[in-house]
């Protein structure tokens, strides 16, 4: 972390973005916090329980955004909110990349956590994980192109005030755990396996801590956070190394983009 700190602080925006990141990878390895697994048990196992922490990990930056949205006017900050139109290539994309998580046992977060251990699957799954989503990158304005245009994109804000929005997402994560509890018979058919596996303090507290540097480093950089986003810029830069031109890319041609490619520390 000292290492990327000294590498990256070209400016104190990006010095603190890579403390931001080494702690949010701290908190994920040193309390074991993964979102595949959990998953994975629940529809396995039927043992909801799990997925629990990430629930509240997901009510707290619900909550945090609103208030992040709420200030960032008077703070001067420009927030890039990530957005995207609810496609059909969206929702096939987002189903393939949940059985190749299944598969691989972990997701984007959870194999960089997988680091400090260095498994035999390790280096296979990140390497997937960097070529995949750089080729997917390629590969999206045609993709675009040549499927539906679907639903466009979609945000509360434009039809509801804040607070109404966070009642909105908060209603639909509490209708989901519902129905999770009711699916699983959590306490009523497996009341012995339920009392093996516990809700951790540990990995409520977890939750919350990584809510509250995720809910930092959205206001320092103005961005959220994107693990594959991080998986696709490393893509580019090795790509870029190898002599590959992002101005060739539709995707990559952006100013921006290419500015991206162009820093070390990006």
């Amino acid at each position: 972390c000292a290492g990327a700190w000294f590498w990256g602080a070209t400016t104190v925006t990006t010095g603190l973005t890579w403390a931001l990141g080494c702690l949010i990878g701290w908190i994920l390895a040193r309390h074991r916090f993964g979102f595949s697994g959990p998953i994975r048990r629940a529809i396995t196992n039927r043992e909801p329980r799990e997925l629990y922490p990430m629930a509240i990990l997901v009510a707290a930056l619900i909550v945090g955004s609103a208030i992040v949205l709420r200030i960032s006017a008077s703070l001067g900050l420009n927030l890039d909110l990530a957005q995207a139109s609810l496609r059909p290539s969206l929702v096939v994309g987002a189903f393939l990349f949940g059985i190749g998580m299944q598969i691989a046992g972990r997701c984007g977060s959870g194999t960089l956590a997988s680091a400090a251990e260095m498994g035999p699957a390790f280096p296979a799954t990140l390497l997937g994980l960097i070529l995949g989503v750089f080729v997917a990158s390629l590969q999206r304005p045609a993709i675009e192109k040549f499927t539906p245009a679907g639903a466009g994109i979609i945000s509360l804000l434009d039809f509801a005030p804040i607070w109404l929005a966070v009642v909105i997402q908060m209603g639909v994560l509490g209708a989901l755990l519902l129905a999770l509890h009711l699916w699983c018979g959590h306490g009523v058919q497996r009341p012995q396996q339920a009392d093996r596996h516990p809700i951790e303090t540990r990995k409520i507290m977890a939750g919350l801590a990584l809510a509250l540097v995720m809910l930092a480093l959205l206001l320092i950089t103005g961005e959220t956070w994107k693990v594959l986003w991080g998986l696709a810029i490393s893509g580019g830069h090795v790509a870029k190394g190898l002599g590959w031109d992002p101005s060739t890319s539709d995707f990559w041609g952006s100013p921006k983009r290419v500015a991206l490619l162009g820093s070390p520390v990006s």
